[in-house]
């Protein structure tokens, strides 16, 4: 069960696509696209694996950043999140769009740049 207090992790490519030219960085709708064939967003409960755990996953860009976001928060936005544990990573679960919440709308991507912050000193 994930609780409303838990924190989901997401790596994201530190580049200016996807974080562009900031004085204070933050992750881009750009982070949040779902890719052909794709359910949802992936994330990991931060709970269930530590930062440089996360960053060593299958898949891990050389120099990628951590963000995180409370659950509560994106329940807030009326998306759902979906355990979808993986061999590697039994903490994997998906953000996945609603009748009320679409991913696949840039408008519903940027409401998640709000609640995702970066994890700095890592």
């Amino acid at each position: 069960m994930i609780l409303d207090d838990d924190f989901l992790l997401r790596r994201i490519i530190n580049n200016n696509y996807y974080m562009g030219k900031l004085i204070d960085p933050k992750p881009n709708h750009h982070c949040f696209e779902l890719r052909d064939g794709e359910t949802g967003v992936s994330v990991n409960l931060k709970s269930l694996i530590s930062y440089d755990d996360f960053l060593k996953l299958p898949g891990a860009k050389p120099n990628s950043l951590v963000c995180e976001a409370m659950v509560k928060e994106i329940r807030n936005l009326k998306l759902e999140i979906e355990i979808v544990p993986m061999d590697n990573s039994p903490g994997h679960c998906e953000i996945r769009s609603t009748a009320e919440a679409d991913l696949k709308n840039k408008g519903g991507r940027l409401k998640l740049c709000e609640v995702f912050k970066l994890v700095n000193n890592l």
